[in-house]
């Protein structure tokens, strides 16, 4: 049972990560900013990209939450 639940988080880390980094291609392909540090495009596409894996990871971790203590943090 133990390695089933963590097969599941596992699959849900992976799969959260493989669905952020294609959203974040899709962004530079639709984007195409400068790679540039002094570009305000680069900054803004990588606030962008941070904000969107934020809410996928966030979204893909939800069904995680099996605690009482609402307090406990689970990573």
């Amino acid at each position: 049972m133990i390695q089933n639940e963590t097969a599941k988080k596992v699959l849900r880390l992976v799969g959260g990560f493989v669905v952020a980094t294609l959203l974040c291609f899709l962004l530079f392909y639709v984007m195409l900013p400068p790679i540039n540090v002094y570009s305000k495009s680069f900054w803004f596409f990588l606030m962008l990209v941070l904000i969107i894996y934020g809410a996928v990871m966030g979204v893909f971790n939800l069904g995680n939450k099996k605690t009482k203590d609402s307090a406990t943090i689970n990573i």
